[in-house]
């Protein structure tokens, strides 16, 4: 059961629009990029569309799903994937790795200056310094964590190498 007084941390304040900001910033450099493409490198300018537009896609993705959220309650920690299931833990039960806090198969990300996610300003110290006690993993376990549950970072991420390999099949 969820703890009745757990803290939340909740979305990010203006997370769609810092978000919504970077993809058109994005569009706006991506094309520049392009246009800059077809006059110096014309024989690769598929495959970096390709690329660049797989990238906008996994960008918009992010913007659009779910953040998943974070409870914390004393030593219980309650973390809810971007899909709506949920796990509740004793914090010596968590792993993570930079921003992404883990508990079997629920993978919550935090949130980065560049790419918001949650509200981490809230926290207290002591908050902060349980979150800063919770035991880092590798970089592997990150990503197979992150493709197992169908984190929409993971898919992002899944989309780029997909995009690469693609990219010279569409444009023979």
């Amino acid at each position: 059961m969820v703890p009745p007084k757990a803290y939340w941390l909740g979305t990010a304040p203006h997370r769609r629009k810092t978000l919504s900001r970077m993809l058109a910033y994005y569009t706006i450099g991506a094309t520049v990029i392009l246009m800059l493409s077809f006059a110096v490198l014309p024989e690769a300018r598929f495959s970096l569309f390709t690329l660049l537009v797989a990238a906008g896609v996994a960008l918009w993705w992010y913007r659009d799903s779910n953040s998943g959220n974070m409870g914390m309650y004393r030593n219980t920690v309650v973390l809810i994937s971007p899909y709506q299931s949920y796990n509740i833990c004793k914090s010596d039960q968590l792993t993570r790795w930079g921003p992404f806090i883990m508990a079997e198969d629920i993978v919550v990300f935090l949130g980065h200056p560049y790419l918001p996610n949650l509200r981490k300003a809230q926290f207290n110290a002591a908050r902060r310094r349980a979150l800063n006690a919770i035991p880092n993993t590798d970089l592997a376990t990150v990503l197979v964590r992150l493709l197992w549950s169908l984190h929409p970072i993971g898919l992002a991420l899944l989309l780029l190498p997909g995009a690469l390999v693609l990219a010279p099949l569409l444009w023979m």
